[in-house]
């Protein structure tokens, strides 16, 4: 009687294999919805009236931030130079140019000491980084929420016909050596 000897190394199947890299397409077109960035029908006038109203709420935060300052009984130099400043960025009439040329003049005027100086700095510094670390917060938030609505099947379907399509050259390349 002849023995036949059996392979070992015989394929199992093909179908797991090209079941998990499809899974795996799935699974990156589905990422892909929150990682891409948003699109220019994205940000439509919608978008760009939002993020108005958002900067607006940052300046409302520093307002509030101004009138906290205001309020002190016996302000600094600093501080009191810190209000006329920002005060100046209330007035109408005045291009940008125009109102750093006179903050520059109020801080002139005022002939702050090296510890004063250094406070109003600290003021303008903390004011401004306040206001863009809440302006970053919103946007970002708002943005999470225009990705949350992106359809999946856009991006899902792509990613499961390049996942299928890997999988099956895979098999076929293992196939055949």
């Amino acid at each position: 009687m002849q023995v036949n000897s059996i392979q070992k190394n015989e394929q199992k199947g093909t179908f797991p294999t090209i079941l998990k890299s499809t899974a795996v397409g799935c699974l990156a077109g589905y990422a892909a919805k929150y990682m891409l960035p948003l699109t220019d029908e994205e940000m439509d006038n919608e978008y760009k009236e939002t993020v108005k109203l958002i900067r607006t709420h940052t300046n409302k935060t520093k307002s509030k931030y101004l009138d906290e300052i205001k309020n002190i009984p016996n302000k600094t130099l600093a501080q009191d130079t810190f209000v006329k400043m920002l005060d100046v960025t209330k007035e109408e009439g005045l291009n940008s140019t125009q109102k750093a040329f006179k903050m520059k003049n109020i801080v002139k005027k005022a002939k702050l000491s090296e510890s004063d100086s250094a406070q109003l700095s600290f003021m303008l510094k903390n004011i401004n980084s306040k206001a863009k670390a809440l302006t970053g917060r919103y946007i970002k938030a708002y943005e999470g929420v225009l990705k949350q609505n992106r359809p999946l099947s856009w991006l899902l379907v792509p990613g499961a016909v390049i996942g299928f399509s890997v999988g099956l050259a895979k098999n076929i390349i293992k196939s055949e050596s």
